[in-house]
């Protein structure tokens, strides 16, 4: 989907396009900001899994009102994070000097969703009342819809799509240029968490009922019901077309499989998982990257096998594909509720119910003797 911002400018107050909350709109223009990416090393596949990152947070950020950190989202240059809080204000951190830049009432709810177009060009976010608001890069509201009438927990973009799970017990799929919405029920209780299938029509949902299912959105239906997990499905995300991540309550992390329709290897966690996030996400399966960015990942070796599990006691593993081994880092002091990687995939962002954000960066031992004799350092780098 793209917005023409000239309708936009042209209305300022009024337009028929759009619904406005009744702020006044600023002139539409995005932050400028230095690129360092070109600054940022490869990351070689020779690295252990279990080394890849550090045990200690590189920095923590804190808002001035101290509230639980709901949901963490690198923008698609990577330059900053934004996160949603429990009082409904988006956040800006810069992701190379992790300072703060700007904060903003965005809700007047808990932000439970921030997912990015795949182009880039437009943010949506989700509240605890069904609402869902589109934001310009520029953080002016440019669409208010009303999707749900009970509180939306996840939410996933497609190329004209979006879908959100609800309290409501329903998925339902979202057109981005009509006012109108498919809605697909088979969950008997709340649905936690949907995500759209990165090259496929596929929906993959998971909730309360301790059910995974896969819903073809052309067709209306139900195409599979996975009884994989004995509790809660509380977080889902696609490895790449085939495979399937699934975790939550009980403790496990089900990985599965399109062709078998059935989970195929399972890692085990010592608490409940409530964030997951694949490194690969980021790069492949959401298809947001800028010039620069796509530029360095096609002449650098990124590690597609990796993903993060955040869980209820504050802890955060990194895992590989069909290794059980893990390596585990305590950082938060509660509830890990998400994890973002950064487009490149040299750091990594959480947010958690201790109220704080953390940037964890890259272990790198060897550096390259370019960057080594540079005097200028760039804050925020750590290898």
């Amino acid at each position: 989907m793209t917005i023409n911002i000239k309708d936009i400018v042209s209305a300022r107050f009024q337009n028929p396009k759009f619904q406005y909350d009744g702020k006044r709109m600023r002139n539409l223009a995005v932050r400028k900001a230095l690129d360092y990416s070109k600054y940022v090393l490869p990351l070689s596949l020779d690295v252990p899994h279990t080394t890849i990152f550090h045990r200690h947070a590189e920095h923590v950020s804190i808002n001035k009102m101290r509230c639980p950190i709901n949901i963490v989202r690198f923008t698609p240059d990577g330059r900053r994070l934004i996160s949603g809080t429990s009082t409904g204000e988006f956040t800006l951190w810069n992701s190379f000097s992790f300072n703060f830049e700007t904060i903003l009432q965005a809700h007047e709810s808990p932000v439970r969703g921030l997912e990015f177009t795949r182009l880039g060009d437009l943010l949506l976010s989700a509240d605890t009342t069904g609402t869902v608001k589109f934001w310009h890069l520029s953080m002016n509201n440019v669409g208010i819809r009303q999707c749900h009438e009970e509180a939306i927990r996840d939410m996933s973009v497609a190329d004209n799509y979006f879908v959100t799970a609800s309290d409501d017990s329903t998925v339902r799929v979202h057109n981005f240029e009509k006012n109108e919405c498919m809605i697909l029920r088979g969950h008997n209780w709340d649905v936690r968490v949907a995500q759209y299938n990165p090259r496929s029509s596929l929906v993959a949902s998971g909730g309360k009922d301790n059910l995974v299912k896969l819903w073809d959105t052309r067709t209306k239906r139900c195409v599979a019901t996975m009884h994989c997990h004995k509790n809660t499905v509380l977080c889902a995300r696609w490895i790449d077309d085939m495979n399937l991540l699934t975790a939550g309550k009980d403790q496990v992390i089900k990985q599965s499989e399109l062709r078998m329709l059935k989970d195929n290897f399972t890692y085990k966690c010592k608490k409940e998982v409530t964030a997951l996030c694949v490194m690969n996400r980021c790069m492949d399966s959401s298809g947001i990257r800028s010039a620069r960015s796509a530029n360095f990942l096609c002449n650098s070796e990124m590690r597609g096998d990796l993903f993060a599990a955040g869980m209820a006691d504050g802890s955060i593993a990194h895992l590989q594909v069909f290794n059980q081994n893990m390596s585990v880092v305590s950082g938060h002091e509660s509830t890990v509720w998400s994890i973002d990687y950064h487009p490149i995939g040299h750091l990594m962002a959480s947010g958690s119910m201790d109220q704080s954000v953390r940037f964890w960066s890259w272990r790198k031992k060897e550096v390259s003797e370019e960057v080594e004799n540079n005097e200028e350092r760039i804050p925020g780098l750590c290898y």
